[in-house]
């Protein structure tokens, strides 16, 4: 019995270490997954700069200045003298440049959240959209404000009404939103519009074709957004005579007379496009249409922005009419797009590396219960031999 006693020892002592093995080989992939796979796919905490360019086109910009200095542009008879209507304080096909800078630098209150500092502008022909320089602090994750902390906001905005009271107008954030999970699962995603100040679903639409790389497409539509009710939006409301800004059809229609005060608020429909690159979740491309409309209710607005009845879908945009505060298309400039691109690349053959790696350890840990499991198998074959002996 000695004798059969000494010879199990050393398999219980080769079993017990293998099975070390396999469980430190198991906690080390999961924390490994964990650490290294989780984190790479963070906003970073270091110090960081992105560099964002948009450009693009407005068919229609609602000229604020114009509007509180009484000067309509065009010579059509209608847009002479001090009842001009609405449509005769926009510009119309104008270049559309926007550029943001965004910063990042460790939180020193947590680990878990990283200081932003976004800084942009946008001019279309010479008028100033936007001028935000906006600084908070976020969760990692999502980039969405950390619990307990404020906003420090600096807004630049021309007044779009008389009587307005301006009021934060959103930062281009276009750069808090780099990542999607990866590999980018092909189902809708909650996501962050700065234009609005909104978070909503973002559907997967299809494939984009590309020589080296899979993409996919995800559409965006947000909206009517009243922006004079938006905590994040400039008011936008104008109060005017009803005949300044429907036509005399529309007068009819709704029982107005030309000259009963309206009061119209500023409502935003917003179509984006964004491309993300499939194996590392990274959007390395994005496009927007923005709509703004003048209206008094929600129905009113999605009817001037789409038509009859009011359907919305961005691909059915109505033309610009005598309510539309900014008709615009923009999207990435070639720098920021192929620099995303870059970082994609990038980082999808560093997440490459990294769960190769993760599978080696679970291999591991894998061989090794394997041989507990055999080890165990003859201890027990040799017990019964014994016992069968004995």
């Amino acid at each position: 019995m000695s004798r059969n006693l000494l010879r199990r020892r050393p398999y219980r002592a080769a079993a017990a270490v293998l099975l070390v093995i396999a469980v430190a080989c198991a906690v080390a992939a999961t924390a490994f997954q964990s650490a290294v796979l989780n984190q790479a796919h963070l906003i970073p905490a270091v110090d960081n700069r992105v560099d964002i360019g948009f450009s693009g086109r407005a068919e229609v910009v609602f000229d604020s200045a114009a509007w509180l200095d009484d000067r309509p542009h065009g010579g059509q008879p209608d847009c002479a003298g001090p009842a001009a209507r609405l449509g005769c304080f926009t510009r119309t096909a104008v270049p559309v440049e926007a550029t943001g800078v965004i910063t990042t630098a460790p939180d020193p209150q947590s680990r878990k959240n990283v200081a932003i500092t976004a800084r942009g502008s946008a001019r279309a022909g010479g008028i100033p959209l936007w001028s935000t320089t906006v600084t908070e602090t976020v969760d990692r994750v999502h980039g969405r404000p950390a619990d307990g902390t404020t906003v420090s906001a600096r807004f630049d905005q021309p007044v779009v009404g008389v009587n307005d009271t301006p009021r934060i107008l959103p930062a281009p954030g276009t750069g808090l939103t780099f990542f999607f999970p990866p590999v980018t699962p092909l189902r809708s995603v909650e996501f962050f519009d700065p234009l609005t100040r909104t978070t909503t679903p973002i559907d997967y639409a299809d494939p984009v074709p590309a020589d080296t790389v899979k993409n996919y497409a995800f559409h965006q539509l947000t909206g009517p957004v009243n922006l004079s009710d938006n905590p994040a939006g400039n008011p936008s409301r104008l109060t005017v005579a009803a005949g300044r800004a429907y036509t005399g059809i529309e007068l009819r229609a709704q029982g107005l007379d030309p000259d009963t005060p309206v009061k119209l608020s500023r409502y935003r429909f917003v179509h984006r496009v964004v491309v993300v690159h499939r194996d590392s979740g990274i959007i390395v491309n994005e496009t927007v249409k923005v709509r703004d409309e003048f209206a008094r209710t929600r129905q009113e607005a999605a009817v001037q922005a789409f038509g009859t009845g009011g359907r919305v879908e961005p691909e059915t945009f109505a033309p610009a009419g005598q309510r539309t505060a900014l008709s615009m298309t923009a999207g990435y400039d070639k720098p920021t797009s192929d620099d995303a691109a870059d970082r994609a690349l990038h980082f999808h053959r560093d997440l490459a590396a990294a769960t190769r790696f993760r599978d080696i350890v679970w291999l591991m840990a894998g061989i090794s219960l394997a041989a507990v499991g055999y080890l165990s198998a003859g201890a027990l074959r040799r017990r019964i031999r014994s016992a069968k002996v004995s």
